[in-house]
């Protein structure tokens, strides 16, 4: 399971950043990349993760017109976005 919590401008990601699990914040995302203000994301409650569920926080991040960072990467995301390629990609929002 994946929930999401946001308050003070941060996105709390929480459980699992798997495909199946992508669905029910999806809604909340799209909501949340048309905001005008800067965001954090913190993952790191984020236990698991799959391909999938990268290509979808990176596509988040890349939405946003305002300031996004990233907060929270674990040693295993950090692994697991070296493994994939996309830590290049996620590099400048990793402050």
């Amino acid at each position: 399971m994946l929930t999401i919590e946001i308050k003070d401008h941060t996105l709390y990601l929480n459980g699992a950043l798997q495909v199946h699990h992508l669905e029910g914040i999806k809604g909340e995302l799209v909501d949340l990349a048309a905001e005008d203000e800067s965001v954090t994301v913190d993952l790191s409650g984020i236990e698991e993760m799959d391909m999938a569920g990268l290509q979808m926080l990176l596509s988040f991040l890349r939405s946003r017109k305002n300031e996004t960072r990233v907060t929270g990467i674990t040693a295993d995301m950090a692994r697991a976005l070296e493994i994939t390629g996309l830590k290049p990609h996620m590099a400048p929002y990793m402050r």
